[in-house]
């Protein structure tokens, strides 16, 4: 008995040790790649996280609240941590979008091509009314790659060049064909998908489209801006 309590505990203890030193990205990727399609949903609230060490996990949250969720598990991040670094208990898109520049939380990442495996998009929506979204929040999921670059498809933004981002995000609507969530739930949730992004021609966002559909409608920074965004160093290394 002693022996089996032994080993519960050092597994426990091993996988508290791998969740604590997991990054937001890491986490976000073992979610989506185990979470029940019953179990998962996009929701405001409450905000559920359970990963356990084998079987099924579960998901329910929003946008912003998947970049809550990644960061109190990667970096025990509460209440206080977010108030002193976002402006908020429970940040929303509006002040994640808030939160990017010099001597923020988050550095603006300026080009596409610079992007890393685990830096944020924020978009910031301006056609909103009480009790709508603010904004949208997505992990991306890889380094930049030249593979990114994409043919010119409608919609069309004449001297723009297009790119397929791969992201994690939780949406309600999925990114379109070959999204992890397409066909499977009504409900939404964690998953994997590609934002059509768009840029000058060296590599300044300057809009995006939810997919790479031709349905697809293009909002550029007058209707949703958007930041690229990475967290900065010196909040983790003060």
């Amino acid at each position: 008995m002693e022996a089996i309590v032994r080993v519960s505990l050092l597994l426990w203890l091993g996988h508290s040790l791998l969740t604590a030193n997991a990054s937001p990205l890491q986490l976000a990727r073992e979610m989506v790649d185990r979470v029940a399609v019953d179990s998962n949903a996009y929701t405001h609230r409450p905000l559920v996280w359970q990963l356990p060490e084998t079987g099924p996990a579960c998901f329910r949250g929003d946008c912003s609240g998947l970049l809550v969720l990644t960061f109190r598990e990667a970096f025990g991040w509460n209440g206080a941590s977010f108030r002193s670094n976002t402006g908020a208990e429970r940040p929303l898109a509006k002040h994640l979008f808030d939160a990017v520049g010099p001597g923020r939380a988050f550095l603006p990442v300026m080009k596409v091509d610079e992007l890393r495996a685990g830096d944020w998009v924020f978009v910031r929506y301006q056609e909103t009314n009480a009790g709508r979204d603010t904004g949208h929040v997505m992990l991306v999921a890889a380094d930049f790659s030249a593979d990114w670059g994409r043919s010119a498809t409608p919609p069309i933004l004449p001297g723009a060049r297009q790119y397929s981002l791969p992201i994690i995000d939780s949406t309600i609507g999925p990114h379109g064909a070959g999204d992890s969530r397409e066909g499977r739930s009504t409900n939404g949730g964690i998953g994997r998908g590609n934002l059509r992004l768009y840029a000058s021609g060296d590599g300044i966002p300057l809009g995006y489209a939810w997919s790479l559909s031709e349905r697809s409608i293009y909002r550029d920074a007058s209707r949703a801006p958007l930041r690229l965004a990475r967290l900065s160093p010196s909040i983790l290394d003060p």
